[in-house]
């Protein structure tokens, strides 16, 4: 009995050959979107998170008067600016804006914004997704300002 059923298993009907390898042929290219997928979200939430920490980075830096030069007006928010980029990494392409809600106020307790954008750089290049990421943080200043808003997003 044992031989007749080998016999029987080891035969295959002409219609069923290569049934695997059509199936695997169909599924494949969602599989490979679905992993691309799930690595450009990775990336994307991973440059995010650098974003809002490189924000974050500046506002303090603005809000402490971050002054290791002695400097004032546009060169200490320059140096601002300088060791913000380098604590978010240099090569991030990023570009910040420091601004103070009320034009002139420089005294303990006022309002500034830091605006920081950075282009989404894709990881697979699988998936075309062409958008900038995005920050703003408000601040109060912990010390008098001594450093001059930006005219502009200033580039890293």
């Amino acid at each position: 009995m044992t031989a007749v059923r080998s016999r029987r298993n080891s035969r295959r009907r002409p219609t069923e050959r290569g049934a695997a390898a059509v199936e695997f042929a169909l599924v494949f290219p969602l599989l490979i979107l679905l992993v691309f997928g799930v690595v450009e979200f990775g990336a994307a939430w991973s440059q995010s998170t650098d974003v809002r920490h490189g924000a974050r980075e500046a506002a303090r830096l603005a809000a402490v008067d971050y002054n290791p030069l002695d400097e004032a007006g546009a060169d200490q928010i320059n140096t601002i600016i300088a060791a913000a980029c380098t604590r978010m990494g240099n090569d991030s392409g990023a570009s910040i804006e420091i601004t103070l809600e009320t034009a002139g106020a420089r005294n303990v307790g006022d309002v500034g914004v830091v605006t920081l954008l950075q282009p989404f750089s894709s990881i697979t290049g699988f998936v075309p997704i062409s958008s900038n990421l995005t920050s703003s943080i408000d601040f109060r200043l912990e010390r008098p300002a001594n450093w001059a808003e930006t005219a502009g997003p200033v580039s890293c």
